[in-house]
């Protein structure tokens, strides 16, 4: 019996530590917003467990899981929805972005490392209630 207990409580404790948000994921958790003007304005929400990336002329719109180390961040299956084309959704298994956090956390650079027409690009962190 105390085996099924200290079985079940290590079971727990796995769990909840896989469901634990990572440091580096933590600062970019929110909405942020691009300031560069050379391409369609963009919007990022960083949740806990998704991205959701949006042109804002309504051109696009992307869903993925993602993560984050000191220096990139991963976005696993991507699902894109181009309205311009109106072919429907495309999937990509894997997207990768380096990317630099001011020490004040609200202003985030971006360049992306496989092939994307936008190379690198700033966003500035939306205040709560202000997306």
């Amino acid at each position: 019996m105390k085996n099924i207990i200290k079985a079940s409580a290590i079971l727990l404790l796995l769990i909840f530590a896989a469901c634990e948000t990572s440091e580096f994921n933590k600062p970019l958790l929110g909405t942020w917003t691009s300031i560069d003007t050379d391409y369609t304005p963009i919007q990022l929400q960083f949740y806990k467990d998704s991205l959701v990336l949006t042109g804002l002329a309504g051109d696009f719109h992307s869903n993925s899981q993602w993560n984050a180390d000191a220096a990139n961040i991963y976005l696993k299956n991507v699902k894109v929805k181009n309205a311009v084309s109106k072919k429907g959704s495309t999937t990509t298994d894997e997207i990768t972005y380096r990317y630099t956090l001011s020490a004040n956390h609200d202003t985030l650079e971006m360049k992306v490392l496989n092939d994307a027409p936008i190379k690198i690009f700033r966003l500035v962190k939306m205040k709560p209630g202000k997306e």
